[in-house]
């Protein structure tokens, strides 16, 4: 091949490995798409994967980080040369996005409440994404209208999370709605969408909500977070901690006003992450690293 691209752990220590063992000559392009080090430790024998990595990423002819954190991990801790490291924001197609949010689905009830205020969270039912603090938000809440929280995804946590909503007693207020592989009208029914994780890469996610207009509310899970909704403007940047949950969703569905603001500033702040943009970055870079070797 004239350029091999390689993304995510299990990839890259075959592709690197390769590479040196057989001397291949074909410039490799490698990515965790999140920092390294939260990769693997999610992985089996962490402490051997770090080992291996730290003496062969050195062999990747361009690492490309989807966060600063990422990048500044791959040169710091993985001695990648600085001058390797590309830094490449994951982009999203807007246009599709919101044309697949159009698409008839099957409505909820309580998506039919037009005085309910809905809450969506995506993603998979796990230790990491840590759905339960907003479970027990949902809990603490002390408002007047009507809140509904929505999980789209699926994963190992569903049973304990669904003991949870029961005995926080709000199993009424909470629906799982599982996988779908359109979640986009599901999103556009939603008034906020919360991200709660203790750690992310680029979560896309965000970028899907800004696209339908929605403001965010996000913990402090990466330095890209904190790029994308711009504290303040299309939401807010909070603690993982319950309080600071609550108080957020309290504000916005409390301040008209400012939740107008944050939305407008969301479905135009998005522009800044196409997917028109993230592939000219990567056309760039696979431009320079071929002419390179040629």
């Amino acid at each position: 091949p004239d350029i091999v691209l390689s993304f995510l752990i299990n990839s890259n220590v075959i592709s690197l490995l390769s590479k040196k063992i057989f001397n291949l000559k074909s410039p490799l392009l490698t990515g965790a798409r999140n920092r390294i080090v939260n990769e693997i430790g999610t992985l089996p024998f962490p402490i051997l994967y770090e080992f291996i990595l730290k003496k062969i990423y050195l062999y990747s002819d361009r690492y490309i980080a989807v966060t600063d954190d990422e990048a500044v991990e791959a040169a710091s801790v993985f001695k990648i040369p600085q001058k390797n490291i590309v830094l490449i924001y994951n982009g999203v197609d807007i246009e599709y996005v919101r044309n697949k949010s159009l698409e008839k689905f099957s409505m909820d009830q309580k998506f039919k409440n037009k005085n309910s205020f809905n809450i969506i969270h995506l993603g998979r039912l796990t230790y990491v994404k840590n759905q339960s603090l907003l479970i027990k938000a949902i809990s603490k809440l002390n408002l007047k209208k009507e809140i509904n929280l929505f999980l789209l995804g699926e994963g190992e946590n569903f049973n304990k999370l669904k003991k949870l909503s029961l005995k926080l007693d709000v199993e009424d207020k909470v629906t799982f709605l599982g996988w779908h592989e359109n979640p986009y009208p599901y999103i556009k029914q939603c008034d906020l969408l919360v991200l709660t994780s203790f750690w992310e890469g680029f979560p896309n996610v965000l970028l899907e909500g800004m696209a339908l207009g929605l403001p965010i509310i996000s913990t402090k899970s990466s330095k890209a977070v904190d790029l994308i909704i711009d504290d303040q403007k299309c939401g807010f940047l909070i603690e993982n901690d319950l309080d600071s949950l609550v108080n957020a969703i309290q504000i916005l569905v409390n301040d008209q006003e400012l939740y107008r603001k944050m939305s407008y500033h969301s479905f135009e702040k998005v522009n800044e992450f196409s997917s028109e943009t993230m592939l000219n970055n990567f056309k760039t870079t696979l431009q320079e690293v071929y002419l390179r070797k040629a």
